[in-house]
């Protein structure tokens, strides 16, 4: 992360009095309002996996989304200050995710890509975490990243 992405980082919600049962809950009444009611939160060794299940348009499969929701745990009051500010984060990313996608800025499926879920070899996997390692190798390799993708069509 550059110095630039740490500094904002460090002052993103660091300080929020708002528990992150409460910011959970707030998370799951606006999936609710959304008309989403199959979702779930769960805690995994150093993270939270918040996944939910969207029917966009009648006659089309559902999407599955899966977002990793990572944690520092560094002491207990630290590890509650960690957790309270990520998922106040989460919320407001999903809040303004879901604005960008009523308002047609963007596709269902350009704001959520990185986190749908995709079944490869008959494994359950997001699609950025079969995308980015490959990205993220090739700009390392200083080279354009290029991927060889076949029409859908």
């Amino acid at each position: 992360m550059s110095k630039l992405m740490k500094t904002f980082a460090d002052k993103a919600y660091k300080h929020t009095y708002i528990d992150a049962s409460t910011t959970e809950l707030k998370i799951n009444g606006m999936l609710e309002e959304l008309g989403i009611s199959q979702m779930r939160v769960t805690r995994a060794a150093s993270n939270y996996v918040v996944e939910f299940i969207v029917k966009m348009y009648e006659g089309e499969a559902s999407r599955k989304v899966r977002i990793n929701v990572p944690l520092q745990e560094i002491g207990e009051k630290r590890g509650k200050q960690e957790r309270d500010a990520m998922f106040r984060i989460l919320y407001y990313n999903l809040k303004n995710r879901f604005v960008s996608v009523a308002n047609g800025l963007r596709e269902f499926e350009e704001e959520f890509l990185s986190d749908l879920v995709v079944m490869v070899d008959g494994q359950e996997q997001r699609v950025g975490d079969i995308i980015a390692p490959k990205y993220k190798k090739m700009l390392r390799d200083n080279k354009t990243p290029v991927f060889h993708i076949t029409s859908g069509k």
